[in-house]
């Protein structure tokens, strides 16, 4: 059986994700046919739109496959990431790609079984978003420096943090400032959209909350959690 050395990327981190995400195999690699083949039942049967698909091996025993959907949220709904973490093996997501599979065979995977969890599901426009917001935090954050107010800021995902010492600093920001810095954001983010998901609105969120707030739970600790219960949001769109 022939062996495949693949640097896959792949990350928890969606910004990360992306050089693996974008990254096409050539004609000449055997995953290619395979994955034109997936995307495209997916799309027809499935009716959602594929950015991309990609395999890696996983240990000695099995293999990866990534299936990014260009908007899962959009396809899937809210409930997109249990696609993430299927256990189901009929689920048409896996069918299809043993369908697949099965008419483009492909040698180094002769003998190993996909992961047990099926095929992982990935939101691209995330991922995207995410990449764009980390190459244009530089110039995110020289606007921010305009804002005296603005005590810490901090990047997660697709959200962009500013923190405050007192409550009506926050919301003399959010009433006085908060468009204005919007407005600079979306531009200093369409310098790095390759996709066109800053086309029509800002996809980013910011959120406004009190540096006494984050610094009472610390790290990423804080996200999601109830000590976010009085930040404000803005966006996305907004």
């Amino acid at each position: 059986m022939s062996t495949v050395n693949d640097d896959c990327q792949h990350s928890v981190t969606p910004s990360a994700d992306y050089p693996y995400a974008t990254e096409r195999y050539p004609r000449s690699d055997p995953r290619y046919a395979l994955c034109q083949a997936y995307s495209s039942l997916v799309e027809a049967q499935l009716g959602y739109q594929v950015f991309n698909c990609k395999i890696s091996p996983l240990q000695e025993w099995g293999y990866n496959v990534y299936l990014y959907l260009l908007d899962a949220r959009r396809d899937l709904g809210d409930q997109w990431l249990r696609i993430t973490l299927l256990s189901d093996r009929n689920h048409p997501m896996t069918a299809l790609f043993e369908q697949a599979l099965a008419v483009h065979p492909v040698e180094w995977l002769d003998g190993r079984k996909i992961n047990p969890n099926g095929v992982l599901v990935q939101d691209f426009k995330t991922c995207s978003v995410s990449y764009a917001l980390e190459r244009a935090a530089p110039r995110i954050r020289e606007l921010v420096s305009r804002y005296p107010a603005v005590t810490f800021d901090i990047q997660w995902n697709t959200s962009f943090y500013l923190f405050f010492s007192t409550t009506s600093e926050m919301g003399r920001f959010h009433h006085n400032d908060a468009p204005r810095f919007l407005e600079q954001m979306w531009a200093a983010l369409k310098e790095f959209d390759n996709h066109g998901f800053f086309t029509e609105v800002n996809p980013v969120q910011v959120i406004l909350d009190l540096q006494d707030h984050y610094d009472t739970i610390g790290g990423r600790n804080y996200f999601n959690s109830d000590a976010m219960a009085g930040a404000i949001r803005l966006g996305p769109g907004e």
